[in-house]
This record gives C-alpha cells, structure tokens and sequence, in this order.
C-alpha cells in the first residue's frame, strides 16, 4: 500500500511542477513579448492553469488518504470478525492475522507478526509462503507452514479477505521430539560363531572378550543400550536420533567385524524395527528383519520400518560366506520331505526364463517326490517360450517323450491342478514376481516351499511352509543334489536328469571359477555317481555358430564407462536371450583391468534385459537392485520394461555413478584412489 501511496504522490507533484512552470512561462512571456497576450485571456489561463495544478495536487493525497482510509476499515472489519477482545485474543491465543487486497498485495498485518520481525506489507501473498498463495487461489482452504523458525497453521476467510494464522510452534515441537525419541528395537547376531575354530579355551576366551569389546565400544559411542541374551546374539535399544546417527555411519561395525575377524569367517547381522506404539511389536518387527538378514546371507542390516519397505544396508562390499554344512544340509531335507509328504500333489515351478540350472532343480525335486513312499504326483510347470534355449534343447534331447505329456504341464493345466492341499515348490527364486507363472500362486495360503540359492527378495512369498534359502551356495541344483544324498532312502535318478542338474552346476559356477566351496565339489560327486556324463554336461552349455557370431556382434559394440566398468548392447532392434547376455559378460569378464561389465538387450518387444558380472569385489546384486534386479553377489541381473535400449543404457549408468562407490569393498576403493593419487 505504501508503494502505491507513494506512486500516487510523485505522480501528482510531477504534473503540479510541470503546470506550475507553465504558470511561469505564461507570465515570462507576458513580460518579455512585444505583442503581449490580451490581459483577459491570460489571467483566464494562467488561473485555469494554476488550478488544475492544485487539484492534481489536492486530488492525489485525497485519494491516498482514502486508501489509508480503507485499510483502516479493513482493519475494522477483521477485528469485526474476531471480536472486541481482539488485542488480547492475539496476544494470549498467538493469532497472527493478515489482510490481502482483491490481487493478494497484503494490506494489514496484526502486532503479534509485525512484533515477530514478519512485516511483508505491501508485498504479494505468495511472497510470503506458497501455502498461503494456494489458500488464497481457492486450491486448498487450510495449511501450515514454516516462517522465520516458527510453525503456524493458517486459514483463509475469502469473504474479509483475511488469513488466520495459530502459532504451532510448541506442537511441531513436541511432535519433532516424540520422533527423534521414539524407540528403535534392534538385534545382532555374530555369524558363523558357532563355526570358529580355535586351538585352545584361552584363544576361544580371548577372542570372545575381542568381540564383545569391539561390539560394546561402537554402540555405547552411540549411547545404545545393549543386552548380551547370548554370546553369538545382542538385544539392542535407542532412540531414532541414535538410530539416524548409524546410518550415516553406513553401520560400520559390520565392517569393521568382517575385515577384523576375516580368518575365523566371522560377520556380523543387524535387524532393526521402529514405527509402532508398543515396544512388543517394534520387537517383532527387529525379530523378522534379523530373519531377513540372515537369509540374505549375513553380513548386512536390515531395517523395518513399519508399513514401509524393509531398508538394507551393507552386505555391498563383502561376499557371503559358506554357511552350509552336511549337518544343516541333513536337517533341511528332512524338513522338506516332510511337506511334501503332507501334500496331495506337487507343482515344481523354476523362475521366468528358466536357465539350467532353475530346470536342474526341477527334476531333482521330481525325483525326490518320485523316490517317496507314499508316491506323490508331482509335475512341473514348463513352457518353452520362457526356458533359455539352452536348457529347452537339453531337456528335448535327452528326456523321454512321456516327461512331455505326463511331467511338463502347461500354465492352465498346472491351474486345474491345484487344490487346497496342493504344495508349489518354488525353485531357484524366492518371490512369486520372478516366477515363470506369478498367476498360479493366487488362491493360496501357505502352500509354498522355496529352495533357492540368491539372497533373499524384498517381496518374497508370504509365510511358506519350508524355506532353504543359502546365498552362499553355487546353485539350486547343489542344493538339490546334497539334499539327496542325505536322505535316508534311495532316489532312483535318472542319468538323463543328473547330467541336467551337473550341468546347471557348471552353469552357476562358470565350470568351478566362481561360488565354489567344498560342498559344490561333493555335490558334483553325488551327480556322477548318480551316472550323471561330464561331457554331455559341458556340451549343453556350449553355443552354436549364430550365437557365436550374435555374441561377436554385441561384444563390439562396447564402451568403457568409468576405468574397469564396461557396457555391452545389443541393437535395439535385435532380440537376443537373457543367456547370450550373460555370456557376453562373462567373456567381457576375461579382460585385464575388467572390475564389472554389463550386457545389455531387448529380450522381448517390451522388456530390456540387462545382466551383469564383477571381479569379486563389486556388488553387482546391490546395482541390479537399484534397478529392480537381483542376484548374487558377483552376478546378478535386471529387467526394464517399456523402455528403449538407450534409455536403458542412461538408467544403468546413473546407477553405476551413483552407487559403485558403496558396493565396492573398502579395501578395494582406498586401492584405487591410492592410484589415482599417484597418476
């Protein structure tokens, strides 16, 4: 208002000094003409003259003074709408209250904001905060918003043009306590503690007072409240402003116990829960993301948040270890012939486009359903469009015709299949959206038992019967392979099935180079007691001359992305298989200085494919996660649908410079700085 006040004003006293030095101009030349001006007509003029200059001048601070006039009156009719009290209700209630004109100039604040140091009159609404602006606009009738370190919600009356704003300082502030002070229930649990191997008790005692020390010195730093339940298992309890610290630390202390205690094969597993009102249930939630942690493989945090995602951290820079054993491998086939024997039927479901090794497992659970007393049906849900090439002629090739009409069932007929006893074992993946038939799990509740070798989903199935899901495993067919030959009766095998299942082996451990550990090697050695043929095994992973020369073709178009990470694309034209990408980075593997590699193509007319390998120090699961993937931790893989190749190509390197960082092992990443800092 000032400002048009003061438009106005230096307006007028233009127009009033240009007329007044007409004025004199006039009588200048009256005085100065040799023909002077007739006396009438000039006095008529030059009074004419004079008082249009008055009246300009008089008309303008006039009209000033009724728009002072009407922000007075405008402050008349808030105080009218608030009440006569207004002065005290201010003060007591802390009311702030603002008055706009028609296009949103404010006119009028009250003392309690110009008090606060908030006088914004004569400047625009939306100036002051964009939530008033919408109030104003008629978008919303009520808001709240933050102004000079103090929170006020307002309200808009469109007919006074008037805003109300209450102080909520204290009750944002209460609320930001109860926050920062809400509880956090957590667990830790030391991995593979049952497994140490020492020399003596003094060595097993001294190791144990390590650990608990370098446990204890991280979590009191953080004033965490800690609880031993028993020497391999924490309770732990803080605040979510102690919790948030953690975070920013990245959870150090796995770490710091992995690089510690790497000889003994000791990691360390937190799960996490907050978000409820009762200390019971944030237990729970802690107690299921401890659970989830473990079946990853250990080595990580687990978070979960309730009615929010399950949050994950660590796990980026280390592999998991082995953690199976004859002894557990015993257990959890006694615990699967034990679904399947309280089953009326079996459905064996691999994941969507099903390699050799997901088929291997297959039949490897076919056959154990086979070998039971009780002689279970058991079938598997195959279609061709969904099995890699590959693994589809491996089946053709060596299986009899009657697998085709009396094993293998198709989508629909594997629906009509099932009923309420019905059990899915679900191979090789542990969530239903990686599935080669999501559909056929709807309709039933707790029918399901998983037997994977990948770290565990975060949409996995809901509450199945059996789980065995170990990371740090080579493959499924390992699993499967072990599981029977812990059995207490004999499984009739077929050759046929035990070369399938070597060569998915073979698949998963690129012939013995990658995930290979003791019980892989007796794995392999129960396949070829069971007749499986090495050679034939071998054979069905080789490839044929077109996929040779399609895997030459994508392999030259290759760029280097960062120093060590390398990208391979097909054309976008072009449809290739999940398998030919993952040969692609395999070979690309091969190449000196190769740290990750990354194969990239369309695999159907609406999905792009990207899979990826790493030399063992870069978490390619934690990458492909980003992108909705999955995997393991030296290969893992993605699926993009309704996007271009190129498109693909952006989304994948905006991962790569955004988290490579943090799925590279720490030693491994001071290495390369060391490096650039020399160059």
């Amino acid at each position: 208002m000032k400002k048009i006040i003061r438009s106005i004003r230096i307006k007028s006293w233009i127009a009033f000094i240009v007329g007044f030095l007409a004025v004199i101009a006039l009588i200048l030349l009256e005085i100065f003409t040799e023909e002077p001006f007739d006396n009438l007509y000039f006095i008529i003029a030059t009074i004419g003259l004079a008082v249009t200059c008055l009246y300009t001048l008089g008309f303008a601070y006039f009209q000033s003074y009724q728009i002072v006039n009407l922000s007075y009156l405008s402050s008349l009719k808030a105080i009218d709408i608030v009440g006569n009290d207004i002065a005290i209700a201010y003060d007591f209630g802390e009311i702030g209250l603002i008055v706009v004109d028609d296009a949103g100039t404010i006119l009028w604040m009250n003392d309690l904001l110009i008090n606060r140091g908030i006088n914004f009159v004569d400047y625009k609404i939306f100036e002051v905060a964009p939530e008033l602006a919408d109030m104003f606009s008629g978008k919303k009738e009520i808001g709240s918003f933050r102004l000079e370190k103090k929170y006020y919600s307002a309200k808009f009356i469109k007919e006074a043009r008037l805003f109300v704003l209450k102080d909520t300082t204290n009750y944002e502030s209460l609320i930001d306590y109860n926050k920062s002070h809400a509880t956090v229930i957590g667990y830790l649990n030391l991995d593979n503690y049952s497994d140490m191997h020492t020399t003596s008790d003094i060595e097993k005692t001294e190791l144990d007072a390590s650990i608990r020390k370098e446990i204890m010195d991280y979590f009191t730093t953080y004033e965490c409240l800690i609880k031993s339940i028993r020497k391999d298992l924490y309770m732990l309890m803080l605040t979510n402003d102690q919790y948030a610290k953690m975070v920013e630390d990245k959870f150090s202390i796995i770490r710091q116990i992995d690089a510690k205690y790497e000889k003994q094969s000791l990691t360390l597993s937190l799960g996490f829960g907050y978000g409820r009102d009762q200390f019971v249930r944030n237990n729970d939630l802690a107690s299921s993301a401890l659970d989830v942690a473990l079946s990853r493989g250990g080595n990580q945090c687990v978070v979960a948040p309730f009615g929010e995602n399950m949050l994950f951290y660590g796990g980026g820079n280390t592999e998991s270890k082995a953690t199976a054993n004859k002894v557990k491998i015993k257990t959890f086939a006694k615990s699967f012939i034990a679904a399947l024997e309280h089953a009326s039927n079996i459905i064996i479901v691999p994941h969507a486009n099903a390699d050799m090794d997901a088929i291997g497992a297959c039949l490897g659970v076919y056959s154990i359903c086979m070998g039971l007393k009780k002689g279970i049906k058991a079938n598997i849900v195959f279609d061709s469009q969904s099995v890699e090439p590959a693994a589809d002629s491996a089946v053709r090739s060596t299986l009899d015709k009657a697998f085709f009409t009396d094993v293998f069932v198709s989508f629909a007929n594997a629906n009509d299949l099932k009923d309420e006893n019905t059990l899915i074992v679900a191979v090789d993946h542990n969530s239903p959206n990686m599935s080669i038939y999501p559909d056929l799990y709807k309709g039933l509740k707790n029918n399901f038992a998983i037997i994977d070798h990948h770290r565990e989903h975060d949409e996995p199935f809901e509450s199945p019967i059996f789980t065995h899901v170990d990371s740090s495993v080579s493959s499924t067919c390992e699993l499967l392979a072990l599981y029977i030959d812990s059995l207490s009766f004999k499984v009739d095998i077929l050759p046929a099935i035990s070369t399938i299942m070597l060569s998915g082996i073979y698949l998963d451990t690129e012939n013995f180079r990658v995930k290979t550990h003791i019980l892989t090697h007796e794995a392999a050695i129960v396949l070829i007691r069971l007749k499986a043929d090495e050679n034939k095994a071998r054979e069905f992973l080789k490839e044929n001359y077109e996929s040779f020369l399609l895997k030459s073709k994508i392999m030259a178009n290759l760029e280097t992305h960062k120093y060590g990470v390398l990208i391979a694309r097909s054309d976008e034209t072009e449809i290739v298989n999940s398998s030919m990408l993952a040969s692609v980075c395999n070979e690309l593997k091969g190449i000196e200085s190769t740290k990750v590699c990354f194969g990239v193509g369309r695999t159907s007319s609406d999905t792009i494919y990207i899979s990826s390998r790493g030399n063992g120090r870069i978490n390619c699961e934690l990458l492909m996660q980003k992108l909705g993937g999955g995997g393991h931790f030296s290969a893992a893989a993605c699926a993009l649908k309704d996007v271009t190749i190129e498109t693909a190509v952006k989304k994948l390197k905006f991962i790569i410079d955004e988290y490579l960082e943090s799925a590279t092992r720490v030693e491994d990443a001071e290495e390369v700085d060391d490096d650039e800092g020399e160059e």
